[in-house]
């Protein structure tokens, strides 16, 4: 790689990296990030409600295990209780004081009923069987569910589709933002400066280069909060990536970059056929038009395509959200990854080989 040309990819990047609308949009796109992948430590922070719960009781209750209740030595503090147990000829008055009390008085209750068949089973302990005790204390019940828990899956689903949005808004600023700098480039005549500089080819790689490595680190940076919650591991503070994976991971990475950069190719050749600057506008609408209907689908159904639009799965960009979707949810082999991210690939260097005759065609102003 020549000088000239390295300079050009150097301020290529720096001009669509360090301007104002790429900067704050990778800013709100990060903290967004965090948002969605610390958001089980946020909602805590949040809440800031104590889970304790003060009971005072003339019997001793000993079936709880529940770290969060506290017992209270009996006739000290009762105002201070939340739960107040008073046994009487041989009955029990339960009264709930707060609206914390509330929130565990199924708990009390159980408890409570757990202590009175304990007292029951001791008292008559000669006359009773083991199995009238397995009765009683309700052995002689097995329950088995028969359906899945879907709390992690459902939990997964909203990751699929908050990181969806980040990535549309995130692609569909930086689409305009290249694009434009291509069409203002040209619209102002700036484009015959620099092609006394270095030949069209070399600033169509230039274009091409700098706008891979702006998606490249824009995806890092929207990625590191992911990367931080799986390595955390910790369900108190991060999401649950359990059901997905770092293999996962890496494969959506590899995804979203393949696209982008097709994506991002696509932009420099058709923006070069602006003639003058207020037609940028249509021209990132039409290039954006494929992955906005990929999009609305995916908030539909948050799946990959099936049944008669199987085909679509394997026509970049139309399928960048069913493809995403489809990653996380396992639901494609090795096999099956790899050929849509090859044709992805191929698609890229055919945009890239076309876009080059179209590029070169039109950047320059016609006198």
């Amino acid at each position: 790689m020549n000088k000239k040309l390295k300079n050009a990819i150097m301020i290529n990047i720096s001009n669509t990296l360090f301007s104002t609308a790429v900067k704050c949009t990778i800013l709100v796109v990060f903290v967004a990030s965090l948002a969605i992948n610390f958001w089980p430590a946020i909602w805590g922070m949040i809440q800031k409600e104590s889970k304790d719960v003060y009971i005072n009781s003339d019997v001793v209750l000993s079936y709880i295990e529940d770290e969060n209740i506290h017992f209270m030595e009996n006739g000290y503090g009762e105002e201070k209780a939340d739960i107040l147990i008073n046994y009487q000829d041989g009955k029990y008055k339960i009264i709930i004081k707060t609206s914390q009390g509330e929130r565990y008085s199924d708990v009390i209750m159980n408890t409570v009923l757990m202590h009175n068949l304990s007292q029951y089973i001791e008292a008559n302990e000669t006359t009773l069987t083991e199995h009238d005790i397995e009765i009683l204390l309700n052995r002689n019940i097995e329950l088995e569910s028969e359906v899945d828990d879907t709390t992690l899956e459902n939990s997964m689903h909203l990751f699929i589709l908050a990181t969806g949005v980040l990535i549309f808004f995130l692609m569909s600023l930086l689409l305009v933002r290249i694009g434009a700098e291509v069409g203002n480039e040209k619209g102002s005549k700036v484009t015959e400066i620099i092609l006394t500089s270095i030949s069209k080819k070399q600033f169509y790689i230039s274009h091409i280069l700098g706008s891979m490595t702006v998606i490249f680190i824009s995806f890092i940076i929207i990625f590191m909060p992911i990367v931080i919650a799986v390595v955390n591991d910790d369900a108190s503070l991060t999401q649950d990536y359990s059901l997905i994976g770092t293999a996962t991971m890496v494969k959506i990475f590899i995804h979203c970059v393949i696209t982008g950069a097709g994506l991002m190719t696509l932009a420099v050749s058709v923006c070069s056929y602006v003639k003058q600057t207020e037609d940028i506008g249509p021209l990132n609408l039409m290039i954006m038009a494929p992955m906005f209907l990929s999009y609305i689908y995916f908030g539909f159904t948050v799946s990959p395509y099936h049944g008669p639009l199987g085909w679509v799965t394997y026509v970049p960009i139309f399928s960048f959200y069913q493809n995403f979707c489809g990653i996380i949810k396992n639901e494609f082999s090795n096999t099956d990854f790899i050929v849509i991210e090859g044709i992805a690939i191929l698609f890229a260097g055919m945009i890239y080989k076309f876009g080059y005759y179209a590029f070169s065609k039109n950047i320059a102003v016609d006198e």
